[in-house]
């Protein structure tokens, strides 16, 4: 198995592995040509070769000389890039070339200077946002489009040299502990939003600010941090 950056000559081979990938989920959410043409499942040779253009990064996995996978990234600029068609023959499935396609992704954002990677998915979809949730992604949040008929959720992963404050598990002033999970920001005001869990009782997840997070408070005439990063990883209960 190798991955390696593909070009137009191998475009008729990828469109295929990306309709086949996708019509799984086609079928499993029922869509159509007729209700949903839209969807990467019906995508045309020719929709691709239109993105083939300055910034547009195709690569694909091989196995005995054929595509079994794919994905592209796009520079959209500031540093981030676009991940798309990320797609796995279901043939070829337990091969996890899908794991590999993601880190050779993060690994070329890197090298190319760049800090966040940003991706769209079908927001009902929990077995996918379950799967990029493992491998480092956070779900920012979802939109609704009149080009398709389901709610599409947006998730970005972002390099960890590039973190505002580092995951892991903080100590509140008041001592309760809590578990950065990653960051987001807000849709109106653009302002950068942390997202925590509660690491006691129901460990519910909230958001806040992180201008309300790394500044100092007074307490009882000191001054303190609001959280204190205490480690990476949450203690075994």
């Amino acid at each position: 198995m190798q991955i390696k950056p593909v070009t137009k000559q191998h475009l008729p081979e990828y469109a295929e592995v990306i309709r086949q990938s996708f019509a799984t989920v086609a079928q499993d959410f029922g869509f159509t040509r007729e209700n949903c043409p839209n969807h990467t499942s019906f995508v045309t040779d020719e929709t691709l070769r239109r993105k083939i253009k300055p910034g547009y990064y195709p690569y694909a996995c091989f196995a005995d000389g054929k595509i079994i996978a794919f994905v592209a990234l796009t520079d959209i600029g500031g540093g981030v890039f676009e991940l798309s068609d990320l797609a796995v023959l279901p043939a070829h499935r337990h091969l996890k070339c899908g794991k590999a396609l993601l880190d050779y992704c993060k690994e070329e954002v890197a090298r190319r200077g760049g800090s966040k990677i940003e991706l769209s998915i079908i927001d009902d979809n929990t077995r996918v946002k379950d799967w990029y949730t493992a491998h480092g992604f956070v779900h920012t949040d979802t939109k609704r489009y009149a080009s398709v008929p389901f709610l599409v959720g947006h998730m970005e992963w972002v390099e960890k040299s590039n973190y505002p404050i580092p995951l892991g598990v903080y100590r509140h002033y008041k001592g309760n502990h809590y578990e950065v999970l990653g960051f987001a920001r807000h849709s109106e005001t653009l302002e950068d939003m942390v997202i925590y869990k509660a690491l006691y009782g129901e460990r519910a997840t909230w958001v806040r600010p992180l201008s309300m997070w790394d500044n100092p408070i007074e307490v009882n005439g000191e001054t303190v941090k609001r959280f204190e990063y205490i480690g990476d990883t949450p203690a075994q209960s």
